[in-house]
């Protein structure tokens, strides 16, 4: 299959080798504005230091939909010792989403009805506790969408954070205030989850740096939960060097596989899912540094698996159902555990869902035939033959990408198949929205059905072109891998 990334291009023009594989107490003192309002100050934790700043959200920036990135400002911090030496994450600036627990806090998830049921955190999730120990400084709780249920960043309760790198569009969710903070220069780094997508959406939509782990390897303890086997910490950073230092904190260094990367695999089948202008930026970045990356690939005497002949061309989908099979199975399986997971809260609580989130939740109540509808009833203790079979999908899946990549294989794919949309046409709805969140799930499944490792490398725009992203998939455990071939092709792309 040839893959055209513009008129007259193609991948064996890199050249391509053919691949045909199948409550604490409140405390008085300065206040905060949490959603506009002013709020008091919680109180420290222990032997952390806590000073409040105001949102500088104004009525301006609220109007037309729009929303500051930050549900809270904070300056959270963990005093060095004097005779200590300076920590990974020094004095970082650093951004948290709302869903995850700060000693003090009420976790608002999203949704105003959320923080409503919810008493403050009574101490620090394990991935903000690894933060600040390692220096970082908290200066903000971050917008989300509502239950972290979808991948644009509009939120019918709060508004929508703004994308400083594309004036009136849409920042990408679910982890949308981090990732416009971080965007705008107000934080170093932006910690956020990715489920189906919700950091690297983001990343790519923002021109930012993001990282979805392997599945499993930092730790959730102390954040929401939306479908448990998806669900992971990933984080954000204008820069690849400082991704990398996080990630000295974030990953556990037990659960590291030592990669060495040789061959660099081009997915035909996940490009043609992308705009013809995203084929192009990429295609032109990737073009202009082709030797530059493949030296990346090769060492002396050692030419991988791939023989060192450059780009590898290969089909991901061993379906070949322009991955209608995998957005399938991941919506079977992902509205499974969501109501599973949030059903009994839904059914006693019946918040209000904004367009979208609304007709997801319903989908997940009908999919489970047995769940109770709104009423509060026990959950069903097995699974549908939706699920089952869906089940099955994803362990094939798996292991045709494990499978593909083996231990030296790295997978480039395009992150969004398209720039990010106007507020307005997000909002809006229909067909155009339908089709492009669809392709975003086909993409963003690909490492989500397999729990593989994905990192995303903004693109420099053209012009005033808006940022794409180009994303890299790593065999399990290759994070730390990805994250320094993420830094040395900054450099050169």
């Amino acid at each position: 299959m040839m893959l055209a990334w513009r008129k007259g291009a193609s991948l064996s023009s890199l050249p391509c080798k053919r691949g045909g594989l199948a409550s604490p107490r409140v405390a008085s003192g300065p206040k905060t504005k949490r959603n506009g309002k002013d709020a008091p100050s919680r109180m420290a934790p222990q032997n952390t230091v806590v000073a409040m700043a105001s949102s500088s959200s104004s009525e301006e920036e609220e109007e037309g939909g729009w929303c500051d990135a930050f549900t809270e400002r904070t300056d959270v911090y963990l005093p060095r010792g004097a005779s200590s030496s300076p920590r990974p994450l020094e004095n970082v600036r650093t951004a948290i989403k709302d869903i995850f627990d700060m000693e003090g806090y009420v976790t608002g998830y999203g949704h105003p009805k959320w923080r409503e049921t919810h008493a403050p955190a009574r101490e620090h999730a394990e991935s903000v506790r690894l933060l600040l120990s390692a220096g970082a400084r908290v200066v903000g709780r971050t917008h989300m969408d509502e239950l972290a249920w979808s991948l644009f960043g509009v939120n019918a309760h709060y508004g929508t954070p703004r994308n400083p790198r594309s004036a009136g569009a849409i920042p990408g969710g679910s982890s949308s205030g981090s990732a416009s903070a971080v965007a705008s220069g107000e934080a170093d780094l932006g910690i956020g989850t990715d489920t189906g997508g919700s950091v690297r959406v983001p990343a790519s939509f923002c021109g930012l740096h993001g990282i979805r782990p392997t599945q499993g390897r930092v730790s959730l303890a102390g954040a929401r939960s939306l479908a448990p086997s998806f669900d992971t910490l990933g984080w954000f950073a204008r820069d690849a060097a400082l991704m990398k230092r996080a990630g000295q904190v974030l990953l556990p260094s037990a659960s590291a596989r030592p990669t060495r990367f040789a061959r660099l695999l081009v997915a035909a089948d996940a490009f043609q899912l992308a705009d013809q202008s995203v084929q192009e930026q990429i295609y032109a970045v990737v073009s202009e540094s082709k030797a530059e990356i493949l030296a990346l690939f090769t060492a002396e005497g050692d030419k991988g698996e791939s023989g060192g002949n450059g780009f590898e061309e290969v089909s991901l989908d061993l379906y070949g159902s322009n991955f209608d099979a995998w957005f399938d199975t991941f919506r079977v399986l992902q509205s499974n555990e969501v109501w599973h997971t949030l059903g009994p809260w839904v059914s006693e609580h019946a918040p209000d869902f904004g367009p979208g989130v609304k007709e997801r939740f319903a989908f997940a109540r009908d999919l489970c035939a047995s769940c109770p509808a709104y009423a509060g009833a026990e959950m069903p203790a097995g699974p549908t033959d939706a699920v089952s079979e869906a089940s099955r999908t994803r362990e094939a899946i798996r292991s045709h990408l494990v499978g593909v990549l083996g231990l030296d294989g790295v997978a480039l794919v395009p992150t969004t198949p398209a720039a990010a949309p106007s507020l307005a046409l997000a909002s809006g709805g229909g067909e155009e929205v339908d089709s492009l969140r669809g392709r975003l799930l086909r993409l963003t499944a690909i490492a989500g059905l397999s729990g593989l490792p994905q990192v995303n490398l903004p693109i420099a725009p053209k012009a005033e072109a808006p940022p794409v992203g180009l994303g890299l998939i790593g065999p399990p455990g290759s994070d730390e891998a990805l994250l320094d071939l993420s830094e040395k092709l900054a450099e050169i792309v």
